[in-house]
C-alpha cells in the first residue's frame, strides 16, 4: 500500500536491470524506471535520475486512515 519507485540501470553487471524489473513486478503498484548509463545512475544520468526521483517524491499520496470509523 506504500507508493514505491524501483530504479534500475543498464548495463549493470552488479545489479542487472532484470532484477529491478522483477522487483517492480513483485511490488503491487510499483513504478519502474530503468535508466541507461551503468551501475550508478545518480552519477552517470544525474539529471534524468534526479528528475524521476523528484517527480515521484512530489506526487501527492492520497490520505488513508487506519482508525476505525
Amino acid at each position: 500500500t506504500t507508493p514505491t519507485l524501483v530504479l534500475g540501470a543498464m548495463p549493470d553487471p552488479t545489479v542487472p536491470s532484470h532484477d529491478a524489473e522483477q522487483r517492480g513486478q513483485a511490488i503491487h503498484g510499483a513504478e519502474l524506471t530503468v535508466l541507461s548509463g551503468g551501475h550508478f545512475p545518480p552519477t552517470t544520468q544525474t539529471d534524468l535520475y534526479t528528475s524521476r526521483l523528484r517527480a515521484f517524491l512530489e506526487t501527492p499520496v492520497p490520505a488513508t486512515s487506519s482508525l476505525p470509523s
